[in-house]
């Protein structure tokens, strides 16, 4: 099944939305796609997980893309792997679904019946 080429283009929208992400950033975001899948060969899967990187990675700066240090955009990704190495459980995986399809209520998961 060939993914769609908007995933990407919708994590960044999402993101100006929630106040994540300035338009600027996401413009900026979409070019650096854009241009990744150009000129590297990206799939569009390394394309889309690129997108949703750089929307959680946005929440730890205090600044836009464009005016980020190095250290700035370290510190975001190192906070993001830090964030990400959560202990995983069934709230965790309910909440990250929520996120993921911007909905504010998940049913609750049930186990093996």
């Amino acid at each position: 099944m060939e993914p769609k080429p908007v995933s990407a283009q919708r994590s960044l929208t999402r993101a100006v939305e929630e106040g994540v992400m300035s338009p600027g950033d996401a413009d900026l975001c979409a070019c650096f796609l854009s241009e990744s899948r150009a000129l590297r060969g990206l799939s569009l899967p390394r394309v889309n997980l690129y997108a949703s990187t750089l929307s959680r990675c946005r929440r730890f700066l205090d600044t836009d893309f464009d005016q980020a240090t190095v250290d700035d955009l370290y510190g975001a990704v190192a906070a993001e792997v830090s964030q990400a190495r959560r202990e995983i459980t069934p709230e965790l995986v309910r909440q990250m679904i929520r996120e993921e399809m911007g909905r504010e209520e998940t049913p609750p998961m049930t186990g093996p019946q």
